[in-house]
C-alpha cells in the first residue's frame, strides 16, 4: 500500500525509491509545445505524469477488484464523503490539498482513479 501524499510533488528518482523502477516510460503531449514524462509502475497499476519534473497527475487502475472504500484508502486518502455522481463518474475537488480526484466506476466497482495534484 502507498500513501499518495508520499508520491505527489516528488521527482522521478524519489518516486522510483518508493515504487520501484518504472515498467514503461512515455511522453505525453498536451499541447504542441508541452510534453511531459509519463511513467507506469507496479505492473501498470499506477501511472504518473511528471509536470515540471514532479509527480502531478496520478492514475490508479483497479486491477484487484477493490471496492471504492478500499481503493481510496489504498491510496492513503481517507474520510472522503463522495459528492453526487453521474453515470459512474465521481469528482472530488480540493480534497486533502489536491486539485481533483476523479473516480470512474463500472457496475459499482471503481475501475480508475485520476488525481490531479497541482495542474488542471
Amino acid at each position: 500500500m502507498i500513501d499518495v501524499r508520499e508520491v505527489i510533488g516528488r521527482n522521478p528518482r524519489t518516486v522510483e525509491r518508493l515504487l520501484g523502477k518504472p515498467d514503461k516510460i512515455d511522453i505525453v503531449k498536451v499541447n504542441k509545445p508541452l510534453a511531459w514524462r509519463k511513467a507506469s509502475y507496479c505492473k501498470g497499476q499506477i501511472d504518473i505524469v511528471y509536470i515540471d519534473n514532479v509527480a502531478d497527475w496520478i492514475t490508479l487502475h483497479n486491477k484487484q477488484d477493490r471496492t471504492a472504500d478500499d481503493f481510496i484508502q489504498w491510496f492513503g486518502l481517507t474520510d472522503l464523503t463522495p459528492p453526487s455522481s453521474y453515470n459512474g463518474l465521481v469528482k472530488y475537488r480540493d480534497v486533502a490539498g489536491l486539485k481533483e480526484i476523479m473516480c470512474m466506476s463500472h457496475y459499482g466497482k471503481p475501475t480508475v482513479i485520476h488525481i490531479k495534484a497541482f495542474t488542471e
